[in-house]
């Protein structure tokens, strides 16, 4: 006997009344909140610009002259008269600034007189104020200056890849690869082998005549910046300081400054007259 089996017919879903109002009601809740909070935050707002008022100077800075790093580079590259002077405190631009810039007092810019027929670049970091720039920007203007400032200060310069003559670090690894470390002993033995070879003293001018390496070059650390020009780029570069650490100092600025494999003698001068190596004066 055969069985039949009929499929019951899917009734049709009601609508959930209760459900359909429930929704409802949180769709009007969170109309209620946003208005709320958009109130309660357009208030706050204008509270705080009361209590807070914003200098006309922090507007952005559309007439303002900015320089970007891709140009500046560019005009390096074709030997552009440019004059960069630096703003930042006196630390940090001892710590680190752009190669040939001048560390000028934000507090004098005043007073400040560029040189004719030079481009000057102002740099910056985010301790600038707006009002310091603004101050910079018509002071430079009403005497006809032709500036610009740098373009994202100077961390956007590095990130660019802008140079910079940085103060080193001895426990840094990245400024340790900068220098090739040599004992005194080495340097003798190296010396013979070598077709060119130039020594540069970093101490002072006075410490230099008293007695120094024969046929050093005299440029003490503070100016070497500025007289690099007197450092042969061809052959065998070794520098020299009272201390290791004045070695050091050296060795990495000539890197950065473009002087490639320049040897550092371990322990400086000091370290040398101690191995009783030949030495002389400047009355000699």
């Amino acid at each position: 006997m055969s069985q039949f089996y009929s499929t019951p017919k899917e009734r049709p879903l009601r609508p959930n009344s209760g459900s359909r109002e429930g929704r409802i009601f949180l769709i009007i809740i969170c109309f209620i909140l946003g208005g709320t909070l958009i109130t309660f935050g357009k208030n706050w707002y204008e509270h705080y610009q009361q209590e807070h008022p914003v200098s006309a100077s922090e507007s952005p800075f559309t007439d303002l002259r900015f320089i970007d790093a891709e140009n500046i580079l560019d005009r390096i590259r074709k030997n552009e008269s440019l004059h960069f002077i630096d703003i930042r405190s006196r630390s940090n631009f001892e710590k680190y600034h752009l190669l040939d810039s001048e560390w000028t007092n934000a507090a004098e810019i005043g007073s400040f007189t560029a040189v004719p027929g030079k481009f000057v670049i102002v740099v910056f970091d985010e301790e600038a104020s707006h009002d310091q720039l603004r101050y910079i920007h018509d002071t430079f203007t009403a005497k006809k200056i032709t500036f610009a400032f740098l373009e994202g200060g100077i961390r956007n310069w590095i990130a660019q890849g802008g140079t910079v003559i940085a103060e080193a670090n001895p426990n840094s690894f990245i400024d340790q690869t900068k220098i090739i470390p040599i004992s005194p002993e080495e340097v003798i033995g190296l010396q013979k082998t070598l077709v060119r070879s130039t020594f540069i003293d970093v101490r002072s001018d006075g410490e230099f005549q008293s007695e120094h390496i024969p046929g050093a070059i005299n440029i003490p650390l503070v100016r070497i910046e500025k007289e690099r020009s007197l450092i042969p780029m061809i052959g065998s570069l070794f520098v020299y300081g009272a201390t290791e650490t004045d070695s050091f100092q050296a060795g990495t600025r000539l890197f950065d400054m473009g002087f490639i494999g320049v040897r550092v003698i371990n322990g400086g001068f000091q370290s040398w007259k101690t191995k009783k190596l030949p030495t002389t004066t400047s009355s000699e």
